[in-house]
């Protein structure tokens, strides 16, 4: 049988120092402000981030129908006034009223509100746009995050002098849902995991 390789113990300490600073930094992750009384009843960094980003699309979605539904309304309002200004100034007997004029000024003051609101409702839109492409990229981060996670532990069981490799067990991540979880022999946990650094002075 090969005789395994040993790491340095200080190489072995500073792998294992990385691994419990990014698993806190993960579970750290999975709380956001206002939600953390729903996220804190699901195990893992990964279920709560999950969680999160689920709201937050939801969110989005709302704001973008919102806007979707508000822009017609802007554009039937800036008709409306564009066409009592046309009918308007057209009345001779109406034209050099002073009421008139005033009228037809402040129609054309609802018009200029109407397209800019039209404008700052299609700023909304692209924001929320923004932050879809960016809760896409927060997730292959996380995905990386996990899978380095992951083998800084596994580097941990198979190379820590044989004094530690007595209290580590194989894992498959240690902020993994269940669907990345292994079917066996796997930490069950964020608690276990934390038990598992902890017993190796992390």
């Amino acid at each position: 049988m090969t005789a395994r390789k040993t790491l340095s113990q200080a190489k072995v300490d500073n792998i294992g120092h990385a691994a419990a600073r990014l698993h806190r930094l993960l579970k750290e992750l999975g709380h956001a402000e206002g939600l953390q009384q729903s996220a804190a009843t699901m195990p893992d960094a990964r279920d709560r981030l999950s969680f999160i980003d689920q709201t937050m699309h939801e969110a989005s979605e709302k704001t973008i129908s919102a806007v979707e539904n508000s822009l017609p309304l802007t554009e039937r309002t800036r008709t409306t006034c564009a066409d009592l200004v046309e009918r308007l100034s057209a009345a001779p007997d109406l034209a050099h009223h002073t009421v008139m004029q005033e009228t037809v000024s402040r129609l054309g003051e609802i018009a200029s509100a109407e397209e800019a609101l039209r404008h700052n409702l299609l700023q909304i839109m692209e924001a929320q746009e923004f932050r879809d492409v960016a809760g896409q990229m927060v997730n292959k981060i996380l995905d990386a995050a996990v899978e380095i996670e992951r083998i800084l532990l596994d580097i941990l069981r198979e190379h820590a002098p044989d004094s530690q490799t007595g209290s580590l067990i194989r894992t498959d991540g240690l902020t993994a849902g269940p669907a990345m979880k292994s079917q066996s022999d796997g930490l069950n946990g964020q608690d276990e995991v934390d038990d598992l650094l902890a017993s190796m002075g992390f």
